[in-house]
């Protein structure tokens, strides 16, 4: 026998600004991690998906966060499902399909 279907709740829901600004914090760094552990540049990305050098920069800096198009393509070049980039991070990070290192 299916489960009762759960009753809407009519409350507002709202969103804070540190709400956001907390889950753009989560993505810039995550993002940022990944193309280290890859060991590519930001450029190299953004060439990668389509992007200007400069988007993507704001990307990794917070300034601002891609549309859905931009974070699927994003899941794919690193391998990764979309929600992977708004969790903390607790899970390990994808290994390089490369396996080099940047150069510092």
């Amino acid at each position: 026998m299916p489960a009762e279907p759960k009753k809407w709740d009519k409350t507002e829901v709202t969103t804070t600004d540190t709400e956001v600004n907390s889950q753009k914090y989560v993505f810039s760094n995550n993002l940022r991690a990944m193309r280290e552990a890859f060991g590519v540049s930001q450029e190299d990305v953004a060439k990668r998906i389509g992007c200007s050098h400069s988007a993507y920069s704001k990307w990794e800096q917070g300034i601002s966060v891609p549309d859905l198009r931009w974070m699927i393509s994003l899941a794919k070049v690193f391998g990764v499902e979309v929600d992977y980039f708004f969790v903390k991070p607790e899970r390990p990070l994808p290994k390089s399909k490369r396996g080099r290192k940047k150069k510092k």
